[in-house]
C-alpha cells in the first residue's frame, strides 16, 4: 500500500484545463443518465491554481454537477491530487446561446387561446355549436 502511494507520486500528470476537460467529458459520456450527461456537457471549466471553477447556465445544471461526487473523485485519482477543489457557479453570461425558459413564456388570454385553436382547427367552431357550448368568441 505504501509502495502504491509512492508510485502515484512518481506518475506526474500535468494539471491543465484541457486534461480536466478530457476527464470531465469521459465521465459525462459514460454516465448512465442522459439528462446528467447533457447537464455535465453544458459547463465551462476554468482553473485557478488547484481550484476547478465550473460555470453553469442554470441552477439545475449546478445541482447536477454538485451531486456528482464520483466525478471529483475520478479527477483527483487521475491527477493523483487530493487537494483539488471544485467550485460551481451559475453564470448565464457565459452561455449566450442558452435560452432562458422563463423569458420565452408568453401568457395568452382565454380568448386568444380560443382564437388560436380555431385557426389550427376550424371544425372546432362546429363542434362547439353542435354541443351547444359557450364559446369565448361571444365575449
Amino acid at each position: 500500500m505504501l509502495k502504491e502511494a509512492e508510485e502515484k507520486k512518481l506518475i506526474n500528470i500535468e494539471f491543465s484545463k484541457e486534461a480536466v476537460e478530457k476527464v470531465w467529458q469521459g465521465y459525462a459520456e459514460k454516465h448512465n443518465s442522459k439528462s446528467s450527461q447533457t447537464a455535465l456537457s453544458n459547463v465551462k471549466i476554468d482553473l485557478d491554481d488547484y481550484n476547478i471553477k465550473v460555470s453553469t447556465p442554470t441552477l439545475y445544471v449546478k445541482e447536477v454537477v454538485m451531486q456528482e461526487v464520483k466525478l471529483m473523485e475520478e479527477i483527483r485519482d487521475y491527477f493523483h491530487r487530493e487537494d483539488l477543489i471544485l467550485s460551481v457557479d451559475v453564470d448565464k453570461e457565459k452561455f449566450p446561446e442558452y435560452e432562458d425558459v422563463s423569458v420565452v413564456k408568453v401568457r395568452l388570454s382565454t380568448k386568444e387561446i380560443y382564437q388560436s385553436m380555431l385557426q389550427k382547427n376550424p371544425v372546432l367552431e362546429d363542434f362547439i355549436k353542435t354541443l351547444e357550448l359557450k364559446s369565448s368568441n361571444s365575449d
